[in-house]
């Protein structure tokens, strides 16, 4: 849990960042909207779904929701974004992991980056659709 003073440090960043995305300034809703139609048409379900960078995944729940999703796995550097995320993602049905970790500067090397998380834990198998 986040100390006071950043919790409110993180709650007001949160609001703004939240107004861009329901405003759609950064094109959330298109992005999403294609992220939809290839889960769709060109994934087999039931499917395990790794999302980097998950945040409260509000927009993540609301793609996958009446799909066979298998496994979510959820990446995040905001502990307190991850707790919003674990609210959303009841929705789905499955079973959750949420990891609250810095993907980008993990302190993985060049020959691990090819291993975690996707093949080392089985989050892909050949044939199948990689996002």
């Amino acid at each position: 849990m986040l100390d006071e003073p950043m919790a409110v440090l993180f709650q007001h960043q949160w609001e703004l960042y939240r107004k861009f995305v329901d405003n759609n300034y950064f094109y959330h809703r298109e992005v999403y909207g294609e992220l939809h139609r290839i889960l769709v048409d060109e994934v087999v379900q039931p499917f395990r779904f790794l999302d980097i960078a998950c945040g409260d995944a509000r927009a993540t729940v609301e793609t996958l929701r009446g799909m066979r999703v298998a496994h979510y796995y959820g990446i995040d550097l905001s502990q307190a974004a991850l707790e919003l995320a674990s609210k959303a993602l009841k929705l789905l049905g499955c079973p959750v992991t949420l990891d609250h970790r810095d993907f980008v500067c993990s302190g993985l090397s060049r020959k691990e980056w090819g291993t975690f998380p996707i093949k080392s834990n089985g989050w892909t198998r050949p044939g199948r659709s990689r996002m």
